[in-house]
């Protein structure tokens, strides 16, 4: 640790460590049925991080939010674009910045 921050190793985060372990939980559970997390080794915050995932039905859905909602900034669109993957959902985690007036 230099001057009180910690610095993450590139493809060594862990917070999104953490995020892939749900994920993994949720699909060996049947919730999910495919995940992906494009450029993993390039990424050195959560923020940067895009995951795409495939479900069966909107239940399924569901308990993804449930599961990954308790991580402050998440958010999942429909994933219509396709440039990164063909999966149907887009996860992120946008950072929230508070600015005083």
């Amino acid at each position: 640790m230099k001057g009180g921050i910690v610095m993450n190793k590139i493809g060594n985060v862990k917070e999104i460590k953490e995020v892939k372990s749900i994920f993994a939980q949720l699909s060996s559970g049947g919730i999910v049925k495919t995940w992906e997390l494009p450029y993993e080794n390039l990424l050195t915050k959560l923020s940067a991080a895009i995951f795409f995932f495939s479900s069966d039905n909107n239940q399924d859905v569901n308990n993804v939010d449930y599961a990954l909602g308790k991580i402050p900034g998440y958010r999942r669109k429909t994933n219509d674009v396709y440039e990164l993957s063909k999966l149907d959902y887009r996860v992120d985690f946008i950072d929230h910045i508070i600015s005083e007036v």
